[in-house]
C-alpha cells in the first residue's frame, strides 16, 4: 500500500516539476511495476526504506509547494523541514 501512495506521489511531483502528464505517468508507472529495491516492497521487515520514500517524496512535494506560493513561506518551510527531519535515515 505504501509503494502504492509512492508512485502517486512520484507522478504528482513529476508532473508538477515538469508539467507532461503522459511522461510523468509512465516514470511513475515504471517505478511502480520494478521498484529501485525490490526487497523492500516485498517484504514487511523492510518497511523502514518504503516509509522513508514516502515521507522524502511528501517532503519535496511540500518544498515545492514552498517554491511556488510566497504567501505563509516560513511556514510552509518548517512543514518541508518537519516532513524530511521525519523520514528515518538509511543506513
Amino acid at each position: 500500500m505504501l509503494h502504492a501512495v509512492n508512485a502517486v506521489l512520484l507522478f504528482l511531483l513529476l508532473q508538477s516539476a515538469t508539467g507532461f502528464r503522459w511522461r510523468s505517468l509512465m516514470v511513475a508507472a515504471l517505478f511502480a511495476l520494478h521498484p529501485i529495491n525490490v526487497e523492500s516492497v516485498a517484504w514487511a521487515a523492510e518497511r523502514k526504506n518504503v516509509l522513508s520514500t514516502t515521507l522524502f517524496l511528501l517532503a519535496l512535494y511540500a518544498y515545492d509547494w514552498y517554491a511556488r506560493q510566497p504567501e505563509f513561506a516560513a511556514m510552509r518551510l518548517w512543514l518541508c523541514c518537519l516532513r524530511l527531519a521525519c523520514s528515518p535515515s538509511r543506513r
